[in-house]
């Protein structure tokens, strides 16, 4: 966000009836309580105040009838991202995870070099009980595409990652992909918009 106000959350282009709104006037955006509108009143909205702007933030909105909620909070990108995994020549020894390359973005993370065919995933903080900062396959055992690909974000140790999984253990999750063909890899990975490609050269 990079200007002070207030926001909603639209379910149609051009429409202003089906909104998603805050249940209070100007709500800080801390607020998780959510109500659908259907029609355009009540037009309670979230506010963000001009000493909350030009930073990231990333958002859970949980539509589920009856479990409606909005998580917000704001995102400080790592400052080191690594390789884990027995494609990798770490195999699954953190305090041996293979650091990623930083880029003048700091949301954005290169590497290049050689894999084996095996599993991969990505730690933020090396945690030595496994319960950090983790960026995942989506799903489990999916071969990477070579193309822009969503990744998944845990952070296993934090209370608001939990809070966006009602009905899942978070600490239980372990999705990698499983890399088929050993070779060289070029690796791109851009923790704001939660996008990697693994690419075989």
């Amino acid at each position: 966000f990079t200007t002070a106000g207030d926001f909603k959350f639209a379910t149609a282009n051009g429409s202003w009836e089906n909104n998603y709104k805050a249940t209070q006037p100007n709500a800080p955006y801390t607020d998780t309580s959510v109500e659908f509108v259907s029609g355009f009143d009540p037009d309670n909205k979230w506010m963000l105040q001009t000493s909350e702007v030009n930073k990231a933030y990333k958002i859970c909105f949980d539509i589920r009838p009856g479990k409606e909620r909005m998580l917000m909070g704001e995102f400080t990108p790592y400052g080191m991202i690594y390789l884990i995994g027995d494609a990798t020549s770490a195999g699954w020894t953190l305090d041996n995870a293979v650091p990623m390359t930083a880029t003048d973005d700091p949301y954005v993370f290169t590497w290049t070099g050689s894999l084996n065919a095996g599993e991969l995933k990505f730690t933020c903080d090396k945690q030595a009980d496994w319960n950090g900062a983790w960026f995942m396959s989506a799903t489990n055992g999916a071969a990477p595409t070579g193309q822009t690909e969503q990744m998944l974000f845990l952070d296993k140790s934090s209370d608001a990652c939990k809070a966006q999984y009602l009905d899942v253990a978070v600490t239980d999750i372990d999705n990698k992909w499983k890399l088929t063909e050993a070779g060289t890899y070029t690796i791109t990975l851009n923790q704001l918009e939660e996008t990697v490609i693994i690419q075989k050269q």
